[in-house]
């Protein structure tokens, strides 16, 4: 994604090299050969993590089928995105609705061709 998207949704976010945390569907993405990244932001510490991954087509249609499109625990909300290729997933205490996600979301699509 590129920095100037990040910026346009809140500048007050930074980059950081932190793996995303076990068990969790970035991690789930990286595990299957894809990437993550990590923003937190700066006043108060929040993070937004995106991941992607572009499994196996079986394994696209059994995320596909398994996970919501959309979901809020805590506080915190999860999007997934799936495209004919590629599984994409955003979670932060910032996504309230999918909407929320959307200026991020589109930007790694774009990313992805």
């Amino acid at each position: 994604m590129p920095l100037d998207t990040m910026y346009e949704f809140n500048p007050n976010f930074g980059l950081v090299e932190q793996a995303p945390a076990p068990g969790s569907l970035a991690a789930t993405a990286v595990a299957h050969g894809g990437v993550a990244c990590t923003w937190v932001q700066a006043t108060d510490g929040s993070r937004i993590v995106i991941g992607v991954a572009q499994p196996s087509r079986t394994t696209l249609a059994e995320l596909r089928a398994s996970g919501d499109g959309f979901r809020s625990s805590g506080g915190v909300g999860t999007v997934q995105i799936f495209t004919d290729k590629h599984w994409i997933v955003a979670t932060s205490k910032y996504f309230g609705t999918p909407d929320d996600a959307r200026m991020l979301t589109d930007s790694v699509k774009s990313a992805l061709g």
